[in-house]
């Protein structure tokens, strides 16, 4: 017979539950997908995309001051670095969140369905779907950034925004 846990749950195994651990494991393999997109660009020896064809259609995200100082701290930027640097760096954050949003909206969806009516086939394209738009957009930018600012400091203007991102999850609102 097993003892109900404290909880009431009826589960004594000891282990708690912890919030935010999924979305660790997301924020972890976004971190990883940016990471494996920017490699694939230069194993494949992807064209540079010049900034001024990233759309100046999209709104630009605000950038905090402070997130702004710290970026220009370790990155190194010039001031001539940084006045094309940060109007291509918050299209960015606004596209890139337009499309984790679109893919959070679409798990919802599959959420509130019964997800086991769905072809497997059917769910991992539409699933996949989400990644390749993530995957083409990081791509395009790594393009860009790499044109603004030498190819070196690519990976940490991604690493960068994934900490930024981590530390805006985390605060409490």
């Amino acid at each position: 017979m097993q003892n109900p846990a404290p909880d009431g749950t009826g589960s004594s195994s000891g282990r708690k539950k912890s919030r935010g651990g999924g979305l660790a494991v997301l924020l972890s393999l976004f971190v990883l997908m940016i990471v494996l997109a920017w490699g694939f660009l230069h194993l494949a020896g992807g064209g540079e995309t010049a900034p001024e064809e990233i759309s100046a259609e999209l709104p630009e995200t605000v950038i905090p001051q402070e997130q702004k100082a710290a970026f220009a701290e370790k990155l190194q930027l010039t001031q001539e670095e940084s006045a094309a640097f940060w109007p291509v760096y918050s299209r960015f954050c606004t596209e890139i969140e337009r499309v984790r949003r679109a893919h959070l909206e679409w798990l919802a969806r599959q959420r509130s369905e019964n997800p086991q009516e769905l072809p497997l086939e059917e769910f991992m394209a539409s699933y996949t779907t989400d990644y390749r738009q993530f995957n083409k957009t990081v791509l395009r930018y790594s393009e860009a950034f790499s044109a603004l600012l030498g190819e070196e400091r690519v990976p940490t203007v991604f690493l960068l925004y994934e900490e930024w991102q981590g530390q805006k999850s985390t605060e409490k609102p």
